[in-house]
């Protein structure tokens, strides 16, 4: 038996590529007949105003689709967008440089 070590990051990162899989996997039958929510159900399911979804959709910064000439979302992929943004804390930032003074100590 091996003993891997993994910065905090990666497992992390690890732990989130298996959740996402699974959830689309779990959630794909019901995503498929999901009803798409409107500008205004996507700012209240955000907790942003209408103008930063104008934003976002405009620069292509979030996933949407057009019908005709109305934005509409999907939940499911609301949800892998905040997921996919999300932030570092500086413990986690510090943690993986004492990770990687390590390892290149042990080069």
């Amino acid at each position: 038996m091996s003993i891997i070590l993994i910065s905090p990051a990666d497992l992390e990162e690890l732990i989130s590529a298996s959740l996402r899989k699974v959830l689309a996997e779990t959630t794909l039958s019901t995503s498929q007949t999901a009803k798409p929510l409107s500008i205004d159900e996507a700012a209240t399911y955000l907790g942003v105003p209408k103008n930063t979804l104008y934003q976002l959709t405009s620069s292509r910064g979030i996933p949407h689709q057009k019908l005709g000439r109305r934005l509409t979302f999907l939940t499911h992929q609301l949800d892998d967008w905040i997921l996919s943004r999300k932030r570092r804390t500086r413990q986690e930032i510090e943690e993986d440089a004492v990770t990687y003074k390590r390892k290149e100590s042990k080069k």
